[in-house]
């Protein structure tokens, strides 16, 4: 296998997870768009941090930030406290607010804030990037394979004629 392939299998693969990874999350988007909705309270803001690696270029870098409690309770009075994700929630959320919160009804604990672009952005993202991987992926495999086609076949042709051209003569 050439190394063109070779780059182009990779890149497709890159591409066929990237789309699959959007298909989930689309597929959670369209099911939590589905589900029971409540509207609540933010009860606390908890503090959260993340953990970067060091490089050798670069010190690590931890990134403070906050993610919003929210308690809801679900249609048959459940009582259900969840952390929002990181990014999941509208700027300014603080402790008291109401938001609104969408859960799926079999399990109430997979639930996220109503105004949250966050499923929907990870969707365009990375459909962009796996479309991004596939199309050079696709180039890099299918082309060699279709030229190679093309090839055999006119090497075919060339072989017949000469055949034909040994043979009537």
């Amino acid at each position: 296998m050439d190394g063109g392939k070779f780059i182009g299998l990779i890149f497709g693969g890159i591409g066929v997870v990237l789309a699959g990874l959007a298909a989930h999350l689309c597929s959670t988007d369209a099911q939590l768009a589905g589900g029971e909705t409540a509207t609540d309270t933010v009860v606390e803001m908890r503090d959260d941090r993340t953990r970067a690696a060091s490089t050798r270029n670069q010190p690590r870098a931890n990134v403070d930030y906050r993610r919003p409690v929210i308690d809801f309770s679900t249609r048959t009075g459940t009582r259900i406290r969840f952390v929002a994700l990181a990014g999941s929630y509208p700027e300014g959320i603080k402790v008291g607010d109401k938001v609104d919160v969408r859960c799926l009804p079999e399990n109430p604990s997979v639930a996220e804030i109503s105004a949250s672009s966050r499923l929907s952005d990870g969707v365009l993202l990375l459909t962009i990037f796996g479309s991004a991987c596939m199309v050079p992926g696709l180039v890099l495999v299918v082309l060699p394979l279709v030229q190679g086609r093309r090839r055999a076949a006119i090497l075919a042709r060339v072989r017949e004629r000469g055949k034909a051209g040994s043979t009537g003569s």
